[in-house]
């Protein structure tokens, strides 16, 4: 019977993506493109605290959300001229991409420098920390000094990384936009610039002799950000967010701690807190260009957006902004959010099993849809979730084995 359940949900998954949804099934009114940033990476509740979703729920827009961690400026024109995305309805479209073109190309001088064989591990960042935390601990800070020191001369005027700046700026951001424009010509289209995550930081090293050296790190970076930066330039096609200005000088909000003295805090996590989120979304709602409002009702809708505006820069954002929500209690299979396991949540599984890039979940939906809790989501978890939405007394294995340990 399970068998059966899994091979028909399949059959007919296939043929529904098959099938071209009606415009009003796929229209949002915003949809947010991008990588890690507009995901939400570190966030505990990204499908509510990233700023796309500060943004639209301000502005009262549905919201799609298609960032993709890693996502390169490379991906994402594949991924738009391969049309996995749905573009059509949207009223405005925010991408946040580039960043990890030049990323990678940093990160991996840095790698080259400490002597980590980026092959070799699936965590460079990583690597790259217990390298520094093991120095450390052996006293060899001078090793640091040395490493600071010669990367300095290394990312001064790169020609690789200056090419790769140069590449994205006149090549793919202009590609990008010409894609998004031919599957979506109306919407407002806004692109965020990146922003140096180190920028008026200094790496705190320990000395042998109880003394601390501070090493600017914000300089090394802040010209191939310059040279992107330089590409993105509002025209006919698109408006610049400019996040760069924003989050200058703000070290609270990205989550880069460059304190070595205490490695258990130590990070150079180069994505936003929930503040830098919410600076974000502010800074897109002031770009933000509502439809214009019917004649017949202009008093009345200037005065709601006024009283709108006002809530938001000075409550809704601004106020809340220091702390992000907290996580809310799991509902396992529950998919769509509506307290309620249904056949649809598991369509929805079974959807993101055909195509993850269409149909992106974030770590609490992928909590959600393991419901047999073998760290996986696949078309059995999707038939789990059916014989739950066909009888309600059935208990997800999930479920089973965490009653069976307490």
């Amino acid at each position: 019977m399970f068998k059966k359940i899994i091979s028909l949900m399949l059959a007919f998954a296939i043929v529904f993506a098959a099938v071209p949804a009606s415009a009003d099934d796929l229209s949002y009114d915003y949809i947010a493109l991008g990588d890690s940033i507009a995901r939400g990476y570190g966030l505990k509740t990204p499908k509510t605290s990233a700023y796309p979703a500060q943004f639209a729920t301000a502005k009262s827009l549905t919201c799609a959300n298609y960032g993709v961690d890693g996502m390169t400026a490379d991906e994402l024109l594949a991924a738009l001229k391969n049309e996995e995305y749905d573009l059509k309805g949207a009223k405005v479209i925010t991408v946040s991409i580039g960043s990890n073109n030049l990323l990678d190309l940093l990160i991996g001088a840095i790698a080259e420098e400490c002597g980590i064989d980026e092959t070799m591990t699936d965590d460079v960042p990583q690597a790259i920390t217990n390298y520094a935390s093991a120095l450390i601990d052996k006293g060899y800070t001078d090793i640091l000094s040395n490493h600071y020191k010669n990367l300095k001369v290394e990312l001064q005027n790169n020609r690789d990384i200056y090419a790769e700046c140069d590449r994205v700026k006149n090549e793919l951001i202009p590609a990008i936009a010409a894609e998004i424009r031919k599957a979506n010509p109306d919407a407002q289209l806004i692109f965020t610039n990146i922003y140096n995550p180190y920028r008026g930081m200094d790496a705190i090293v320990p000395l042998s002799d109880n003394a601390t050296a501070a090493e600017p790190v914000g300089p090394l970076f802040q010209p191939y950000v310059n040279r992107i930066n330089s590409g993105f330039e509002s025209n006919d096609d698109y408006t610049v967010c400019d996040i760069a200005a924003v989050f200058a000088g703000r070290t609270d909000y990205v989550n880069a701690n460059l304190d070595l003295r205490d490695m258990s805090k130590f990070s150079y996590d180069p994505h936003p807190t929930y503040r830098g989120h919410t600076a974000i979304a502010n800074a897109i709602a002031e770009l933000y260009k509502a439809p214009e409002p019917s004649t017949e009702t202009t008093t009345e809708t200037t005065t709601e957006t006024t009283t709108e505006t006002t809530t938001e820069t000075t409550t809704e954002f601004t106020t809340e902004a220091t702390t992000e929500p907290t996580t809310e209690a799991v509902i396992y299979g529950d998919m769509d959010s509506n307290k309620s396991i249904e056949a649809a949540d598991a369509l929805i599984v079974l959807q993101y099993t055909l195509n993850k890039a269409a149909v992106p979940f974030d770590d609490t939906d992928k909590t959600k849809a393991d419901v047999d809790g073998n760290i996986k989501i696949d078309a059995e978890d999707a038939a789990h979730i059916m014989q739950k939405a066909l009888v309600s007394t059935y208990q997800f294995p999930v479920v089973k084995n965490k009653q069976t340990q307490s």
